[in-house]
């Protein structure tokens, strides 16, 4: 299994999250803030240019992209989107003829794999439900599906204050994420 985890902090909801999936599986882990990761695609890589240079970190990613057939990703709501860090990554490693190619004026997806996201929300459930929607609609319907990754997502609201029953709420997803993915 692998997680892409993009936030920065330790303390907080994604941190709770990640600790409590350290607590029930075992997995290879991509944590783009800690290493620091570019999210800049670079004019070399700007396929549509016709360009195609791959660094070597991102080969690196996209062979545990190939690798894992679980992944679970993991980030926070910011403005109605992922972070950028996070949006970077897609960028410059979900690139053509590796994770999708055209037929004809149609993507599809070469990645056959399952995806648990699992997001945190300051917003209460019912305006992240109206108006929250699109940040995590970017990662699960615009980016995975087009590259062959069916996706679940799992989302925590009012993530303002870590108290013990949010807690419990966060061990409820991320066990059920867990039982999603493992029925690939």
């Amino acid at each position: 299994m692998l997680v892409i985890y993009a936030h920065p902090g330790s303390d907080g909801f994604c941190s709770a999250i990640l600790d409590e999936l350290r607590k029930k599986a075992d997995f290879e882990l991509i944590d783009l803030y800690n290493i620091e990761y570019d999210p800049v695609l670079k004019k070399k890589e700007h396929y549509t240019s016709g360009n195609d240079n791959v660094s070597d970190q991102n080969k690196k990613f996209q062979e545990l992209l190939l690798k894992h057939k679980k992944i679970i990703i993991v980030y926070p709501i910011w403005w109605n989107s992922p972070p950028a860090i996070l949006k970077g990554f897609f960028d410059r490693v979900l690139i053509p003829g590796f994770a999708f190619k055209f037929k004809g004026k149609v993507p599809v997806g070469l990645l056959n794999a399952k995806a648990a996201v699992i997001i945190s929300h300051g917003s209460p459930w019912i305006a992240a439900k109206l108006i929250g929607r699109r940040g995590a609609k970017i990662v699960t319907k615009d980016i995975l599906k087009m590259c062959g990754i069916k996706s679940r997502l799992y989302k925590i609201c009012n993530a303002r204050k870590l108290t013990d029953k949010k807690k419990k709420e966060i061990k409820k997803k991320v066990d059920k994420a867990l039982r999603y993915i493992h029925t690939f």
